[in-house]
C-alpha cells in the first residue's frame, strides 16, 4: 500500500521524484499530463497502464477540459459539475481486491459521485452525500462512511475493497475500515455516478486502478 502512495507525492510536493509506478495487477493508470483533445476539450483520457482502457467521452459537451499546470506545474482535468464524464467499458469483470488512488479536489458544496462502475450490479465507487456530510464509499454490498467537507482541497484519496473489508485513506490517512463482502466491477465512470445526475465539480490529477 505504502508504496503505491508515494507515487502521489510527486503531484502534491513539486520537490519530490516521481516514483516508479508499479506495473504488477494494473487495471487503468491516467495522468492529466497527457489527455487528447478536440476543439479545447478532452475526448480521450489515455490509459498508461497498458490494458488500452481509454476513459472516452463522445459528445462533445460533456467533455471536460484541461487546466494547464494547476497542481505544481501538472495539469489537471476539469469537470463542470453540470454534465461532464468519461468512461471506459472493460469488457470483464474484475473481482476483489480493488484499490483505486485518484488525486482530485472538489470545488462546490453538492452530491457528487467521484467515480463508478457502469450499473447497479458490479459498482465500486465513492460519493459525497450532504445530507450527512460524508463521503460514501461502495464495494460488495457495503457502504463506509467518513466525514468531510463536500469541497476539499487537492489530496490523494485511496480506496481499498477487498474481499473482507473496505478502508479509505486521505493523503495517508486511514478514515474508515469496515468488514465487507467480495466486490466487482466491469468499467469506470469518472465524475458521475452510473444513472443519477451528481457530477463531480472539480479537476482530477491522476488516477491508478489495481486489481490487487
Amino acid at each position: 500500500m505504502k508504496s503505491k502512495i508515494i507515487i502521489f507525492i510527486a503531484l502534491l510536493v513539486p520537490e519530490f521524484c516521481l516514483a516508479q509506478v508499479p506495473m504488477d495487477n494494473l487495471i487503468g493508470w491516467y495522468i492529466a499530463d497527457s489527455v487528447v483533445e478536440s476543439g479545447g476539450v478532452v475526448s480521450v483520457w489515455t490509459d498508461y497502464s497498458g490494458s488500452n482502457y481509454n476513459l472516452e467521452q463522445a459528445t462533445v459537451d460533456r467533455r471536460p477540459i484541461v487546466d494547464y499546470g494547476a497542481l505544481n506545474g501538472h495539469n489537471v482535468v476539469v469537470f463542470d459539475g453540470s454534465n461532464d464524464k468519461m468512461s471506459v467499458d472493460y469488457g470483464m469483470l474484475y473481482s476483489s481486491p480493488l484499490t483505486l488512488f485518484i488525486v482530485f479536489n472538489s470545488t462546490a458544496v453538492k452530491n457528487y459521485n467521484i467515480f463508478d462502475g457502469l450499473d447497479a450490479s458490479n459498482r465500486f465507487t465513492c460519493w459525497y452525500q450532504t445530507s450527512v456530510s460524508s463521503f460514501r464509499f461502495y464495494n460488495g454490498g457495503t457502504v463506509s462512511n467518513f466525514s468531510s467537507d463536500s469541497d476539499i482541497d487537492f489530496s490523494q484519496m485511496s480506496y481499498v475493497g477487498s474481499d473482507s473489508y473496505n478502508q479509505v485513506f486521505i493523503n495517508g490517512e486511514s478514515m474508515v475500515y469496515q468488514s465487507s463482502a467480495n466486490g466487482s466491477i466491469g468499467g469506470l465512470i469518472l465524475g458521475n455516478h452510473y444513472s443519477v445526475s451528481q457530477y463531480l465539480q472539480g479537476s482530477v490529477a491522476e488516477i491508478l486502478f489495481y486489481n490487487s
